[in-house]
């Protein structure tokens, strides 16, 4: 290596500083070798909003899960903290959830949606009142029939009321079905449509009972029950393949069973809680739907 030419600037600085012209006319260098560099992305974080889909004036937990540890979670809008929260948008909204280690440059994040939903049938009914004639009452969370203290609901003879809920159906003291009034409610997410009628009469009196304007083709005894109860056809004929649906007042299915050429059929329901059961009896194309009120045992017909 030869210096060709070289120069000094600043001299008059308490710092000096040379410059030099090189020429290499000598000189080795080493075998080259690739080194791998390896990139590590940050851990994806996994963001959730339960329900997703709430009602006007409800509320939705967010929660974000990871396999980092270390993360810390910030989200926005609302410049909320933590991996578990609680949110009530006003109207449908994507959070974002950015998630980061203090100190390194480890960062990512991910959205999920809340949905305000403008469904008319969205969040709680109260009904009191009276159907007067003909009503369908629904929505997809809980019906409260008789919302409050000192009110009532009170179907009369003719009356037919059918409630349906997503969630849940409560009949409060106060509500009242005459007789001659059908007062009908169940689960579902098919809710009231023209025509809707009710399934299955509630009345004062207690003993077998089945749809209106259709002649009973069985009996179930004892009726009221404290335990296990029979059913038989009208005439003693046999039963052959016959289906056996036993039915909560609420519309959930609790017990299922066949009779296969029987002429009386027996049905255990000792462990079922008190109340009024609607027992569905389906034979080939035919169904009906029978009254079975359950008791305590000291009160039942022996």
């Amino acid at each position: 290596m030869t210096v060709t030419s070289g120069w000094k600037a600043n001299t008059t600085s308490t710092n000096n500083y040379f410059f030099y012209a090189l020429n290499l006319t000598n000189g080795c260098r080493s075998p080259r070798s690739a080194v791998q560099a390896i990139l590590t992305l940050p851990p994806a974080i996994t963001p959730t909003a339960t329900p997703d889909t709430i009602c006007s004036g409800a509320s939705s937990t967010l929660a974000v899960t990871s396999s980092n540890p270390e993360y810390v979670y910030t989200w926005t809008p609302g410049n909320l903290t933590g991996p578990l929260l609680g949110v009530s948008p006003a109207a449908t909204t994507t959070y974002t959830c950015n998630a980061g280690v203090p100190g390194a440059a480890c960062a990512t994040s991910a959205t999920v949606t809340v949905t305000v939903s403008d469904d008319p049938l969205c969040g709680n009914l109260s009904v009191t009142g009276s159907p007067g004639g003909r009503a369908c009452y629904n929505t997809h969370d809980t019906i409260f029939v008789v919302g409050g203290p000192a009110q009532t609901f009170t179907a009369s003879p003719g009356d037919t009321a059918t409630f349906i809920a997503g969630v849940s159906i409560l009949f409060r003291p106060g509500t009242v079905a005459l007789p001659g009034a059908y007062l009908v409610g169940y689960i579902s997410n098919t809710f009231c449509q023209p025509g809707d009628a009710p399934e299955a009469p509630v009345v004062a009196s207690t003993g077998t009972l089945s749809i209106p304007g259709q002649a009973s083709s069985f009996l179930l005894f004892p009726n009221p029950t404290g335990g296990d109860f029979i059913v038989a056809r009208r005439n003693g004929a046999v039963m052959k393949e016959t289906r056996i649906e036993i039915y909560s007042f609420d519309g959930r299915k609790i017990l299922t069973g066949m009779a296969h050429d029987e002429w009386r059929h027996s049905v255990a329901f000792a462990g079922q809680p008190e109340g009024i059961y609607l027992v569905k009896i389906v034979c080939g194309s035919s169904s009906e739907r029978l009254k079975l009120v359950k008791t305590q045992s000291c009160f039942a017909h022996e």
